[in-house]
Formats: structure tokens, C-alpha cells, sequence
């Protein structure tokens, strides 16, 4: 899944999204710690569990983390 509409995906620094999408998983832990990990918001007509929704999370956050990583290293190589 997309970790944000396409016409969002520029604002912010790749650390700004970072944190965002950590926060967003940390909502995720505390609603599956209160509710289960099995349950799942009944307003949501796709019925995704909050184990489904930590695991996308998380799938942000590894994206997010690769896009730093990438982005630092390019910064390292500019000052060698």
C-alpha cells in the first residue's frame, strides 16, 4: 500500500515521514493491546485486523527507513 496520496509525497523531510509513520504504528500497538490484535475498527467495511494494520505499518516504516539510508548515503559520498 501507498503511504500517502500522491499529491503529499513531497512535503516533509524523510525523517518527517519517519516519525510520522512510527507514530502510527505505536496508534496501531496501543488500539491491538486495547481491542486484539484480531479485531478491527467495525466502521471498516475491508474488516483489516490490527495485526494486518501494524504489519503495513511496519512496511511504511522499512520504506521509509531504506529512503533515510539511501538519502544519507548520497550525502556521504557528496562531502568525500
Amino acid at each position: 500500500p501507498e503511504m500517502a496520496h500522491s499529491d503529499y509525497v513531497t512535503i516533509g523531510t524523510t525523517e518527517d515521514k519517519l516519525v510520522e509513520e512510527l507514530a502510527e504504528l505505536i496508534q496501531v500497538i496501543c488500539k491491538a493491546n486495547r481491542f486484539g490484535w484480531d479485531s478491527y475498527n467495525p466502521f471498516d467495511l475491508k474488516q483489516t485486523t490490527n495485526r494486518q494494520l501494524a504489519m503495513n505499518e511496519w512496511a511504511d516504516i522499512c520504506q521509509c527507513w531504506n529512503e533515510l539510508c539511501v538519502t544519507w548515503i548520497a550525502r556521504e559520498k557528496a562531502k568525500a
